[in-house]
């Protein structure tokens, strides 16, 4: 359990995170970190899945009805969507650079 405070700054964190890894993603693919991108891209989504899961949790557990019921797990279902996209990119860098293609 933490503070209401440190979920904040933890949800925050997280989303500072997401955004610089959407702004490096692609913007320097002829760099040698280019090729992290989508690794970074999953990373982000998987920290996000956390944050949607432990939000959900918590309204299951307040068992008050809201609509917040429907739109945390359906955000939490899109990020592991984000997650599978993002780890099959990788895959494919990753084929790339042991080929040695550019």
């Amino acid at each position: 359990m933490m503070k209401e405070s440190t979920w904040g700054w933890f949800a925050i964190a997280i989303g500072v995170f997401r955004l610089l890894a959407l702004v490096v993603n692609g913007t320097f693919s002829g760099t040698w970190y280019g090729r992290w991108s989508p690794h970074v891209r999953a990373l982000a989504s998987f920290l996000s899945c956390f944050l949607w899961l432990q939000i959900t949790f918590g309204l299951l557990a307040s068992d008050a009805a809201t609509t917040g019921l429907a739109v945390y797990p359906g955000l939490l279902v899109l990020d592991a969507m984000n997650i599978v996209a993002a780890t099959k990119d990788a895959a494919s860098m990753d084929r790339v650079v042991a080929d040695g293609s550019p």
